[in-house]
């Protein structure tokens, strides 16, 4: 069980719409929705650009950092480049791809034209108190041990497990003022003035889960920020003590391990 000190942390529950980025052009059939390959809060300084304005320009793609920007081919002062094309060649691309992916809309066989860049979407995403109390998480690697004649003999991995999530917070009300700041319990089911959050699931068809994400920055501005991510959180239980104003929220994610990463 891994037990995290929230001291000096940021705790941040997000939507399905972190690390997104629609970019849309004249031309039917020639928007492009882009997506973080790693979705977390640092994801948003990834950005994407156009240029379509050179003559008999080459098709290029140059990555400096997380900006991504995209020289389109011209014949002439004509951009010939359309959005399949880009998102092909995006995935081409092991510094692009390894930001990004594309999905065009349709075939993609629109033509493109000059964008600023643009970053992606950090999403809705709220904050939580924690307050005193801590967050965990526990990662299963489920074992089968198969005995040979009552003597251990064989291992082999069983049935993934779900991870177990679970941590504490303080409330202050229960439900949002119309058009203010959706609250925890909000988020965590998709209400009042959360009902507009996106799941993060893969599979819309499941019900609804957030993602949850711990923020560990430290003082010495010379060491990255770690980013703790779990992308598929259901929560099952929320147990609400009003005297001390606080909630112990519990569930469980539908990732067998927490992804990390180091951004500065």
């Amino acid at each position: 069980m891994a037990k995290i000190d929230l001291k000096n942390a940021t705790i941040r529950l997000w939507d399905g719409t972190l690390g997104t980025l629609l970019v849309e052009c004249v031309a039917a059939l020639s928007d492009i929705t882009w997506t973080a390959v790693n979705k977390h809060m640092g994801s948003r300084l990834i950005s994407i650009a156009y240029d379509g304005s050179g003559t008999d320009a080459s098709f290029a793609i140059a990555v400096t950092g997380t900006a991504i920007a995209v020289t389109l081919k011209t014949t002439g002062s004509t951009v010939d480049t359309t959005a399949a094309e880009l998102v092909a060649a995006i995935a081409l691309d092991s510094d692009a791809s390894a930001l990004v992916t594309g999905v065009e809309e349709g075939v993609g066989s629109g033509i493109l034209e000059t964008k600023v860049a643009a970053n992606l979407s950090q999403g809705n995403s709220i904050t939580i108190t924690i307050g005193e109390g801590t967050l965990s998480y526990s990662e299963k690697t489920p074992r089968e041990f198969v005995k040979n004649r009552g003597n251990l003999d064989t291992v082999r991995n069983a049935d993934q497990e779900p991870m177990d999530v679970s941590f504490d917070f303080i409330w202050d009300f229960i439900t949002a003022e119309s058009g203010g700041t959706a609250t925890v319990e909000e988020v965590l089911r998709k209400t009042g003035e959360a009902a507009a959050w996106i799941t993060t699931a893969t599979d819309t068809c499941q019900p609804y889960c957030v993602g949850l994400e711990i923020v560990n920055a430290p003082e010495c501005t010379t060491v990255d920020d770690e980013y703790t991510m779990i992308e598929e959180f259901y929560q099952e239980n929320l147990d609400h003590d009003a005297k001390e104003g606080s909630v112990a929220c519990s569930g469980r994610a539908n990732k067998t391990v927490a992804n990390h990463y180091r951004v500065a």
